[in-house]
């Protein structure tokens, strides 16, 4: 990805359904802030 080559992180906001946290998931972001963390302790 052209924003990591050039030294940048990227960072999800807001992401808070399901289907919004497997799409982020799919694109390997540095961070990830959800409201939704109870997604992730059922994995």
């Amino acid at each position: 990805m052209l924003l990591r080559r050039k030294g940048k992180k990227i960072q999800l906001w807001t992401v808070n359904t399901e289907s919004d946290i497997l799409e982020a998931l799919s694109i390997n972001p540095d961070y990830i802030q959800t409201d939704n963390i109870g997604y992730f302790n059922q994995k």
